[in-house]
């Protein structure tokens, strides 16, 4: 049981480590805002032609 519970632990711990290492790389980083509907349509165009799925 006492292996079970060490093991659960280191789990944990490494989870956390990387969470803790992604949070860090992300601070700096500088969130992109979130695109408009038309800028999402103008990413759906391709060489003039519009693509459609069924959203407005």
């Amino acid at each position: 049981m006492d292996e079970t519970l060490q093991f659960l632990n280191l789990i944990e711990n490494i989870i956390t480590e990387e969470i803790e290492k992604e949070e860090q790389e992300n601070a700096g980083k500088e969130e992109e805002p979130e695109k408009t509907v038309d800028e999402k349509r103008k990413d759906l165009t391709l060489n003039g032609y519009k693509y459609s799925f069924g959203f407005r």
